[in-house]
């Protein structure tokens, strides 16, 4: 949207194709409905830039290989240059022994039902008493604040592959669940990764004060939702019952190493197993591989040779044809 507001105020027609009906990508699905004012704020923008007189939108049309244009057919319908801004639209599965079992989830999946996304609205979702969710950062802890919104008893645990202290989440996001998290839990679950965090140089008051920052605003909390979070484990498969439903994930428990300043965690080959009665995986997206573009590690390539070099970045994708085909991250 602010790619093409950006365009056509330098007096350039702009044909922006929506895979959704309606425009905003995320901005319309994917913040948590309570957050209206942020909400409200970003439509009104983008209703602003769709009146742009140079700038035509054609929603609920799906550009890719299978999809109802083509990627090589825009390159021959006489367009300068393409635009590609369509971010990481597909979930990120690790590729794990179960993931395929009934009762696991993607985030996007729950956060696009909630969000009332045609295709996911009527998901017929179980996520039973105990719900175990992969992954520390704002979208987990929105899905934590839907369950609580529900209103069932439930134990919702968070695991994350690394430390504290590269946790994701910021204070308001954890504002609407901070009472619900059951603080003695979490403190042995520091403790015990404390020693991992220290001979890294670090310590974990960052963490403790993002805790009791969020806390200060905190929304109620009925006692029903529980939440627990723990360090150092990463999935390592997870486990069905006779009927094909997910009852235990395996996890691996991590160290903690630096590599170029930035901390890793590394597989120490001990195994851990978790009962659950459902599984969410909150840890990213990739982008699609089959809308027509070269896709290497998640991402579309980039050519190491621009045209257009700006400030020594590029997100020019290799070149396919004569047309030049460009990236934008927004």
């Amino acid at each position: 949207m602010y790619a093409s507001q950006a365009l056509a105020r330098q007096g350039v027609s702009v044909v922006l194709f929506n895979r959704d009906i309606r425009p905003g990508g995320l901005a319309e699905y994917g913040i948590f409905p309570i957050k209206h004012k942020m909400r409200q704020g970003l439509l009104t923008q983008f209703k602003r830039i769709l009146r742009m007189p140079n700038i035509k939108y054609c929603g609920n049309v799906t550009v890719g290989q299978s999809g109802d244009i083509r990627l090589d057919q825009l390159r021959q319908a006489g367009f300068q240059a393409i635009m590609v801004t369509t971010g990481a639209q597909e979930n990120n599965w690790l590729g794990l022994p179960g993931e395929d079992l009934v009762g696991v989830y993607q985030a996007n999946d729950i956060v696009f039902h909630y969000n009332h996304l045609p295709e996911r609205q009527n998901l017929n979702i179980d996520f039973g008493r105990n719900v175990t969710l992969i992954g520390m950062g704002n979208v987990m802890l929105d899905i934590a604040h839907y369950l609580k919104l529900l209103g069932r008893p439930r134990q919702i645990t968070a695991f994350a592959r690394r430390g504290p202290n590269e946790v994701k989440f910021d204070r308001q996001t954890l504002e609407p669940v901070a009472n619900c998290l059951d603080l003695a839990a979490i403190k042995l679950a520091v403790d015990s990764a404390e020693r991992e965090v220290s001979q890294l140089g670090s310590d974990v008051s960052g963490f403790y004060k993002l805790l009791t920052d969020g806390r200060r605003k905190a929304g109620d909390c009925d006692g029903k939702v529980h939440i627990d979070f723990h360090f150092l484990r990463s999935p390592h498969r997870l486990i069905g019952d006779d009927q094909g439903r997910v009852k235990g994930i395996v996890f691996e428990v991590n160290r903690l190493v630096k590599e170029a300043e930035k901390v890793e965690a590394r597989g120490t080959g001990r195994l851990e197993t978790v009962l659950t009665d459902s599984v969410i995986f909150s840890i990213g997206s990739r982008v699609d591989d089959g809308f027509g573009l070269p896709v290497a590690h998640g991402n579309y390539v980039t050519t190491p040779t621009p045209r257009y070099p700006v400030d020594g970045i590029s997100y020019e994708v290799i070149i396919l044809s004569c047309v030049q085909i460009v990236r934008i991250s927004l």
